[in-house]
């Protein structure tokens, strides 16, 4: 598990730094040795991050897979939670498989930068080229060999994240408007 303090000038967490983390299995975090990157089993670590840390009035945000964590967490620990944000995260079952799996099925190293952002571009739906290639910039490392590859753990792309129909993530956010005594609006922005 990563974490990197964002405007922190030391070890303690102040008033309005920021702590951005990296998901066990992406990024530059290190993979979980059981493969285990449930739902259940990463919102559980980045709770007792924040209990750790004694973060309070947390604005929680969570991007992709994280979004569902978020919400998780802030059902688990709303005393601690001022505000969720999930952003780009998909929460109800679509239909088709996700990015994720069918990667799974496809070639796992490619030549050059090049052929990998290729790759990618017919996984996704990512209409502008600059936007994929600055995002994987992110989500790509170089192997000793020169031959790319994600750079997430290759178990993530063969294993059950969760309920498929995500209703751990439904009744978390259930449970979290019961506890606050309010329903949040949601903001739902789609683009090109």
């Amino acid at each position: 598990m990563r974490a990197r303090p964002h405007g922190a000038a030391g070890g303690a967490i102040e008033r309005n730094d920021r702590l951005g983390r990296n998901l066990p299995g992406h990024g530059d975090s290190d993979w979980a040795t059981d493969g285990d990157y449930s739902r259940k089993r990463v919102a559980a670590d980045v709770t007792a991050l924040i209990t750790d840390l004694n973060l309070q009035s947390t604005i929680l945000i969570g991007h992709s897979f994280g979004g569902s964590i978020a919400a998780l967490i802030a059902a688990k620990i709303p005393d601690r939670i001022q505000s969720l944000v999930i952003v780009d995260s998909t929460l109800l079952p679509t239909g088709r498989p996700s990015v994720r799996t069918r990667s799974a099925s496809g070639p796992q190293t490619f030549a050059t930068f090049g052929a990998f952002v290729q790759h990618a571009a017919r996984l996704g739906r990512r209409g502008d080229p600059a936007r994929l290639v600055n995002s994987l910039h992110w989500n790509a490392r170089q192997l000793s060999d020169g031959l790319w590859t994600w750079k997430y753990d290759p178990a993530l792309r063969h294993t059950s994240l969760g309920p498929g129909d995500f209703e751990d993530v439904w009744r978390a956010l259930a449970n979290l408007a019961a506890a606050r005594g309010d329903i949040a609006p949601f903001l739902k922005m789609l683009g090109k």
